[in-house]
C-alpha cells in the first residue's frame, strides 16, 4: 500500500496512523504501550541511494524498529518556505512515477525480500524530510551521498548538507556502495557535550562490536622554537580529557574505544585518518542552528559530507531522539534498538 499525502491535514492523519506504539503484556498484567523506534530512509529511486536503502533494511530487521521509505517530489535543495507544495497539473503522474521507481529500487536492493510502503510528499527536499522526521518522532534519517554530484537532488550530497542544517533528528549519510553497519568509526571530539553525544551515537551504531576512535584535532600553528614546548602541555591535557570521555561513554564489551590526537584542519585531518585506517563511519555533532553554528557546519560538517568516502553520522545539538515522545515514555534510540531475544 502506498501513502499519497496531498495536504497538511492528510499528512497529519497519515502521521498519526503510523505512530502507534507496539503493545506488550506483563505477566498477568494489562497491556502497556511499548515505544517503537522509527527510521526514515529517503530516496528518489536512483542508484545513489542504494546504500541508504540497504543500510535501512539491515537496521529494520532489529526488534521494535519500523522503517518508512520517504520520497519528495517537486522541491529542490534550497531552504524555501516551510510548506507543502500543492498538487498541480501533472503532479499525480510525477508522484506515481517516482513512487514506482522507489518501490522497484527497494525490491531490487533487497532481492525481493522486503516490501515497504512508500510515502510520497510534495515539497522542498531537506525541509520536508526534516519536518516528517520530527512529526514521526523518528530516531534516525538515512540519506544517500550519491557521487558528490551537485545536480543530485534527494539522494545527493547537497540535500544531506541542507538536511544537516535543519534536522532535529540524527542524519546518517551513506555512500552508494554501503552494505552494513560499521566496524570502525571515527568521532570528531572538541570536548563539547555535542561531540560527546555524537560519540555515544557512533558507539550505539556499532551493533555491539568494532573500534571507535575518539579523535581530537588541535589547530595547526606554524611551529617556532618558542611554541614547540607549549604544544606538549596541551596534548597532555587533551589526552586526559579524552580518557575522561571514555570513562563516561557506555559501550558493549565488544566495542573498543581509543583516543587519537591529530594536528591540522579538522575536516581534512579526519578525512585523511579515515582513509588511512579504512574507517567506514565518521561521526560529528553540530552546535545548534544559529549563525555561528551554520558557519561551523560549513567549515567542518559540510567538508566531511562533501569529501567522505565512508558514511557520515551528523548528530544535532538538540536531537528529538533524546526527548520524550507524545506517549510519555522516553524514546528508544534507533541507533541502539532493542534486539530480539
Amino acid at each position: 500500500m502506498t501513502a499519497l499525502v496531498k495536504s497538511p491535514a492528510a499528512l497529519s492523519e497519515a502521521l498519526e496512523s503510523s505512530a502507534l506504539a507496539g503493545t506488550d503484556r506483563g505477566a498477568g498484567g494489562p497491556e502497556v504501550l511499548r515505544p517503537r523506534s522509527t527510521i526514515i530512509v529517503t530516496s528518489d529511486g536512483t542508484n545513489g541511494s542504494d546504500g541508504a536503502i540497504r543500510m535501512a533494511l539491515g537496521m529494520v530487521d532489529r526488534a521494535d524498529t519500523e522503517l518508512e521509505v520517504l520520497t519528495v517530489v517537486g522541491g529542490g535543495q534550497g531552504e524555501g518556505p516551510d510548506e507543502l507544495l500543492p498538487e498541480q497539473g501533472d503532479d499525480t503522474a510525477r508522484r506515481r512515477e517516482q513512487r514506482d521507481a522507489v518501490e522497484v529500487q527497494v525490491a531490487r536492493v533487497s532481492g525481493g525480500s522486503h516490501v515497504h510502503p512508500v510515502t510520497v510528499i510534495n515539497g522542498s527536499a531537506a525541509r520536508t524530510i526534516a519536518r516528517v522526521a520530527a512529526e514521526r518522532h523518528a530516531t534516525l534519517v538515512i540519506v544517500g551521498l550519491g557521487r558528490h554530484d551537485l545536480t543530485d537532488r534527494l539522494c545527493g550530497t547537497e540535500t544531506a548538507i541542507q538536511l544537516a542544517r535543519v534536522s532535529r533528528v540524527p542524519i546518517l549519510a551513506v555512500r552508494e556502495d554501503a552494505v552494513a553497519l560499521t566496524s570502525r568509526a571515527l568521532v570528531a571530539v572538541d570536548f563539547s557535550e555535542h561531540s560527546e553525544r555524537a560519540a555515544q551515537a557512533a558507539i550505539d551504531l556499532m551493533g555491539g562490536t568494532g573500534l571507535v576512535e575518539l579523535v581530537h584535532v588541535t589547530p595547526y600553528v606554524a611551529e617556532y622554537p618558542s611554541s614547540v614546548q607549549g604544544h606538549e602541555p596541551y596534548k597532555r591535557w587533551a589526552r586526559g580529557q579524552l580518557d575522561a570521555l571514555i570513562g563516561r561513554l557506555v559501550a558493549a564489551p565488544g566495542v573498543t574505544l581509543t583516543r587519537i590526537i591529530l594536528r591540522g584542519r579538522t575536516a581534512q585531518a579526519l578525512l585523511a585518518r579515515a582513509r588511512a585506517v579504512g574507517a567506514d563511519l565518521i561521526a560529528v555533532g553540530t552546535h545548534g542552528r544559529g549563525f555561528a553554528a551554520r558557519a561551523l557546519l560549513g567549515s567542518v560538517t559540510t567538508d566531511l559530507l562533501r569529501g567522505a568516502h565512508c558514511a557520515v553520522l551528523v548528530v544535532p545539538s538538540d536531537p528529538l531522539s533524546l526527548s520524550t515522545p507524545p506517549g510519555g515514555e522516553r524514546a528508544v534510540s534507533a541507533l541502539r534498538p532493542a534486539r530480539a531475544d
